[in-house]
């Protein structure tokens, strides 16, 4: 099996599309659509990358939380995150927060590129 990669977000189309472009490129992949239910992911196996949402269902900030979240831990905290974002481009995450506010990865806009999220995936996994 290839490199495991978690996907944590609620919109259940943008799931489905990455995962069968994640399985077609040789990744295993596991599907989330709560924080906690990826957070119970985790705790069983460790993959070997995050694809998380930023905004969730009654909490604006659940992935940015979470992020900080796996940051803080040990066992966590070297994983890849990469981000998605409904949020309007015009806001670059990157130049606008310090690091230790949001320690993700990368950040990708929705609707996501296919080619820009496997660039992305190769930069981090190899």
């Amino acid at each position: 099996m290839g490199k495991k990669i978690y996907i944590i977000d609620d919109d259940h189309d943008i799931v489905e599309s990455t995962k069968i472009i994640l399985e077609a490129s040789g990744y295993e992949v596991k599907t989330a659509f709560t924080i906690e239910e990826g957070a119970s992911f985790i705790e069983n196996e460790l993959p070997d990358m995050v694809i998380l949402d930023v905004m969730f269902p009654g909490n604006q900030s659940a992935g940015f939380d979470f992020c900080r979240d796996l940051r803080a831990k040990n066992e966590t905290k070297e994983i890849p995150i990469i981000m998605f974002t409904a949020v309007n481009s015009k806001f670059s995450f990157k130049h606008d927060l310090e690091d230790d506010w949001l320690p993700a990865d990368e950040f990708l806009e929705k609707p996501v590129n296919p080619s820009d999220l496997l660039k992305k995936i190769n930069k981090h996994l190899g």
